[in-house]
This record gives C-alpha cells, sequence and structure tokens, in this order.
C-alpha cells in the first residue's frame, strides 16, 4: 500500500517538519510497543519505506507530509479507520491516505526472498521515491529555505523488515570512490511519471 501521511500547514517550515517527523516517530514507537501496553493496528506493518516531501500549499503556507510503502502480510488486513485516528492523535491534526500500489506488491512479508524485490517494487519505489520537492515549481527563496531546514537531516526512514537491508548491486558494478560508475537520468513525462534513463559511463 501506499500511504500518504498529511499534517496541518503551517508558516513556519521548521516547525512543521518537526511536528510531522515526531508523528511519524511516536507511531513507529506504537508499533515496537504494541502488545507490551495496548494493541495497536500499526503492528501489522511489516516493513514501511517513507519519504518527506515539501511543497507549498494552496494557501500559500508551507505543506510538509510524507508518502510511504507499506508492506503487509498477506493473511492480514488494516483497520484504516484505527490508523487514521492514531495518525490524529500523534500530531493534533492531519490526514491519512491509503492507495493501493502501482504493483500489488503489498503482500510482501519477511519470508519473501530479497531477491524478488526488485521486480515487485520497482514501480512503487518510483511512485514513492520521486523527489524531496519539485524544483521547477518552489522559488529561489523557498529552495534556500528548503536548503536550510533540511540540511543534514534524514529525509528517508524505514520501519520493520527494511531495517538494516543492505544494498546489493547487480551486475557487478563499481560504486567505490573513484571506481567507474552510471549516470542515471529521471525525466517527468507528460503524464507525470518519471522515466529513468542511464546515461554513459563516468
Amino acid at each position: 500500500l501506499l500511504f500518504t501521511f498529511t499534517i496541518k500547514n503551517g508558516n513556519q517550515l521548521g516547525e512543521r517538519l518537526q511536528c510531522l517527523r515526531q508523528g511519524l516517530q511516536k507511531l513507529r514507537q506504537r508499533r515496537r510497543d504494541s502488545g507490551r501496553y495496548r494493541e495497536s493496528e500499526w503492528a501489522k506493518v511489516e516493513a514501511a519505506a517513507i519519504r518527506i516531501e515539501i511543497k507549498r500549499g494552496k494557501s500559500g503556507e508551507w505543506h510538509p507530509h510524507a508518502h510511504a510503502l507499506v508492506l503487509r502480510d498477506r493473511r492480514t488486513m488494516f483497520n484504516l479507520q484505527e490508523m487514521q485516528k492514531d495518525w490524529r492523535e500523534v500530531v493534533g491534526s492531519g490526514n491519512l491516505d491509503v492507495q493501493l500500489t502501482k504493483s500489488g506488491a503489498a503482500s510482501i512479508n519477511h519470508n519473501t526472498p530479497v531477491t524478488a524485490f526488485p521486480s515487485l517494487l520497482t514501480k512503487d519505489c518510483l511512485e514513492c521515491f520521486k523527489y524531496i520537492t519539485k524544483f521547477e515549481e518552489a522559488s529561489a527563496e523557498d529552495l534556500v529555505e528548503i536548503h536550510r531546514k533540511t540540511f543534514r537531516q534524514h529525509m528517508l526512514m524505514n520501519w520493520g523488515a527494511f531495517n538494516g537491508v543492505k544494498e546489493q548491486l547487480a551486475g557487478g558494478e563499481d560504486f567505490r570512490p573513484g571506481g567507474p560508475f552510471f549516470n542515471i537520468i529521471a525525466e517527468r513525462n507528460q503524464q507525470g511519471i518519471y522515466d529513468i534513463k542511464q546515461g554513459r559511463a563516468a
């Protein structure tokens, strides 16, 4: 499933980003604590990969939000109303939007071989991790502010089975400093989908 976590817009980007991050951290803690203090729907999350995105809302205020690729066991179902309630409890006001993934890979669990992930998750990852902000739509002043508030800050996070997963390079690529690497170009087409093109080796 693809989750979108939103919070109330605001004039202070740093404060809104802090609210969003703290809300996600509290949900992660509820997932970990489930069964010890109280049951939580978030305990059904097998794995989640989350990206924070920043833009201006229609009101002109900052609208940071998060997109997440969420995996569950195929034998379980989420109670989305309870998940929505939990999210609003930890951030005060906000919304949780849930959509089906493009590849139907929502039932991947800890028994799924890592080698199967690339073919199953490519489309979902492209959708979930497209960008941190739309540079072409932001003013120079906003880009400077985004840089200041996100410098040395993690904009990606993971839960569950995605923790500790190491990159597995295919085809024998060598990404060591000074080694060969490839330029990868992502171009957004008219349908709003990103086409990935591999440039020449450098």
